[in-house]
């Protein structure tokens, strides 16, 4: 698998008042040789909230926005798939030869280059395997097939309240073909969250992650 013959698009969010997150993203992106188009994220600190009520907090809801607008923008310029980085984003230090070993099922619709398993997934072929829960998109494909679903979810207003973007994008996962890369080759780099307000990353220094270690419980890790 290489990532230019599976995405025509890969974009890098970054807020323009955080050139600290960029500066690390972009290095970390030439460590690995990939490059990705930067796109300015909403700023909740400067725009309205336009989706009131639906997300935990307005950081969380302009990121959401973010997403909505490039699905958009992918729609309009007939963009047949993309992979969305945010900025502390985190490659495996093997990036490159690991994916190359990867073989994604042909009718992929979303693909994480590694996220956060909250179920089991299933094995579907060699480091790939199917998500059944999995939250956190700092690393996420989509095909034009999934632009209509995840619109869908990052719009509709839940009888239980707000939640994240990436929570209801998991809604999504039973039903359609969205695959992992397991062992990640991706995680998120210990840095302090403009939507969080707080120092933390999800995976631990390897990639792995951090929680509910048990549902990869047989899994290989990164050692």
């Amino acid at each position: 698998m290489r990532l230019d013959c599976t995405f025509q698009k890969i974009f890098l969010l970054n807020l323009r008042r955080r050139p600290d997150r960029l500066e690390a993203a972009q290095a970390e992106l030439s460590r690995v040789g990939v490059y990705a188009e930067v796109v300015h994220s909403i700023d909740a600190k400067e725009e309205p909230d336009t989706l009131p009520g639906l997300y935990n907090s307005p950081g969380s809801s302009a990121l959401a926005r973010t997403v909505l607008n490039l699905i958009e923008r992918a729609s309009a310029e007939r963009i047949a798939s993309f992979l969305l980085l945010e900025d502390d984003v985190v490659f495996h230090a093997d990036f490159q030869a690991k994916l190359e070993a990867l073989t994604l099922p042909a009718d992929w619709e979303a693909f994480y280059l590694g996220c956060q398993h909250v179920e089991p997934p299933e094995s579907v072929a060699p480091g790939i395997v199917r998500v059944m829960k999995g939250y956190d998109t700092h690393a996420l494909g989509l095909s034009a097939q999934m632009y209509p679903a995840v619109v869908d979810v990052l719009n509709r207003k839940y009888h239980f309240g707000a939640c994240e973007s990436d929570v209801r994008i998991s809604f999504l996962q039973p039903f359609r073909r969205m695959y992992a890369a397991l062992p990640n080759l991706t995680w998120q780099r210990v840095a302090t969250s403009d939507i969080r307000q707080r120092t933390y990353s999800n995976y631990d220094a390897r990639g792995n992650q951090r929680w509910n270690r048990h549902n990869v419980k047989g899994f290989s890790e990164n050692e």
